[in-house]
């Protein structure tokens, strides 16, 4: 009788672990960062993790179903660097760091990364990759609205809580995502973006995608307890 009861414990830790929408589990695999959002049923979720250098990621993501905006994984790391990773993309870790996983993409969407260690050197192949996919808010903010290309802008908050917000121009309708939101005391101050745009003005968590209907000004600012760092990346 102790032996059954001890299996049965055992057995519902378990299944506490993995506990994910269903949604997701198509997506999810031992091991993996697994995170997703507007799961009915379940709280946002974005997962974070040290990782070594040359460790490989690459993604799976779903979105909802006549979704505009493809899901993909959005990896932010801790000691700068932000990159967005379609279905089947991957990329190597240039450097030990912490990295945090959010959803790209229309809600309900899930997402993974899954993470292969590789201890041989980095290649210039690898770190032009990482380069490559780098997001550049300078660079970024200078194509042409029209095209198909994303573009990110970042604000922050000074100790005080003094808000540098970032504006953009956008040409037309256009699908903006929270990609990340950190600031002090998250656990009791959850950070967040918010955005003012043609058609939309309000609270934008981390990973998710509202869209905007036409032309006008983008404006970014953060949320939270300060000081405060804030991005969103928009798509045309």
């Amino acid at each position: 009788m102790l032996i059954s009861l001890s299996i049965k414990a055992k057995s519902q830790r378990r299944h506490h672990s993995i506990d994910i929408p269903a949604a997701c589990a198509s997506v999810n695999s031992p091991g993996a960062l697994t995170s997703w959002t507007g799961q009915p049923g379940f709280s946002n979720q974005h997962k974070s993790r040290m990782i070594s250098q040359g460790m490989h990621f690459t993604c799976s993501a779903t979105s909802g179903r006549d979704s505009p905006v493809a899901a993909a994984c959005a990896l932010s790391f801790q000691k700068g660097g932000q990159f967005v990773l379609s279905p089947g993309a991957t990329l190597r870790a240039i450097q030990d760091d912490s990295v945090t996983l959010a959803c790209n993409g229309m809600t309900p969407s899930c997402c993974a990364v899954h993470l292969t260690v590789d201890d041989t050197a980095l290649s210039a192949s690898d770190i032009r990759a990482a380069n490559g996919a780098r997001f550049s808010t300078k660079e970024a903010s200078q194509k042409d609205q029209k095209s198909s290309a994303a573009v990110t802008i970042k604000s922050a908050t000074d100790d005080s809580g003094n808000q540098k917000s970032a504006t953009i121009h956008a040409e037309g309708a256009s699908a903006i995502t929270c990609f990340s939101a950190t600031g002090d005391n998250l656990a009791l101050h959850p950070a967040s973006c918010f955005v003012a745009a043609p058609d939309f003005t309000g609270t934008v968590e981390v990973g998710q995608t509202i869209a905007t209907k036409g032309e006008g000004s983008i404006t970014l600012t953060c949320l939270g307890q300060a000081p405060l760092r804030c991005s969103a990346v928009i798509k045309p």
